[in-house]
């Protein structure tokens, strides 16, 4: 029997939808796709995911009681965006009784970068992600020996809330440098290639998490059992939106 795996990546500015059967990606879209094809004004993730998750599961002529996973991301990244994947992943895995597993999307963004490049085992992945506010989310992590099944990475230390300077002053020269926030630093970056020049920095147009390592990610964190309940799991935003902090320095307390 054929294992049905919906993945779903809502941490960026392009969200994606994807379906693996068997660990091979089978169908799949992303935001932009999707309403070009529909020629549809642009509309928020809230108002589009369903609809995309309901073009990829009809495209593979599959139905939603045949899924034997959801992996979706988790974390960090846009605010709205994780919240309407994380709530829309929870909620269509507790109303078909779906296991369910959650990517933290810097990490994605890592094994992305190994295996497309493979990286050798000890290789440093830095990767970082636009946390607004001119900061960055940034977390570093280690291949592994194993690349095969698109997980081979560890984590170095825990994800950071860093403005792009103190990022850049940790950096020892040896690191691969990935994710979207990359842009964001794109001018400190510049000035210290001639200082540190065993960077390696990722092709841009390869810097994001994208749905089909959360599919692969996925499927290997439920073959361990890393489960999430659909009544626990949480988007990781590392701090409030902007109209949380609005309302906390109002004294309204949280919303």
């Amino acid at each position: 029997m054929s294992f049905f795996n919906l993945a779903i990546e809502t941490s960026g500015r392009n969200n994606g939808v994807a379906l693996s059967v068997d660990g091979k990606i089978v169908s799949k879209t992303d935001a932009n796709s999707f309403l070009k094809d529909r020629a549809r004004h642009a509309t928020g993730i809230s108002g589009v995911l369903m609809p995309m998750i309901q073009s990829v599961l009809q495209a593979a002529g599959v139905a939603p009681g045949q899924l034997g996973l959801i992996s979706v991301t988790r974390g960090p990244g846009m605010f709205t965006g994780l919240r309407v994947g994380v709530v829309t992943a929870k909620t269509l895995a507790f109303s078909i009784d779906c296991p369910l597993v959650a990517i933290d999307t810097l990490k994605a963004c890592a094994i992305r970068s190994a295996v497309q490049h493979q990286l050798k085992p000890g290789q440093v992945v830095s990767a970082v992600i636009n946390a607004q506010r001119g900061q960055l989310f940034a977390a570093n992590f280690q291949v592994g020996d194993d690349l095969s099944s698109g997980t081979g990475c560890q984590s170095v230390d825990d994800a950071q809330v860093l403005d792009p300077g103190p990022w850049i002053a940790r950096l020892t020269g040896d690191e691969f440098l990935t994710g979207p926030g990359l842009k964001l630093a794109q001018n400190e970056l510049t000035s210290i290639r001639n200082r540190l020049p065993g960077l390696q920095l990722e092709d841009e147009d390869k810097r994001a998490c994208d749905v089909a390592t959360v599919a692969a990610i996925g499927e290997h964190k439920f073959r361990n059992g890393q489960l999430e309940s659909p009544w626990e799991l949480k988007p990781v935003y590392f701090r409030p939106s902007a109209a949380e902090e609005v309302r906390l320095e109002k004294g309204d307390g949280p919303g």
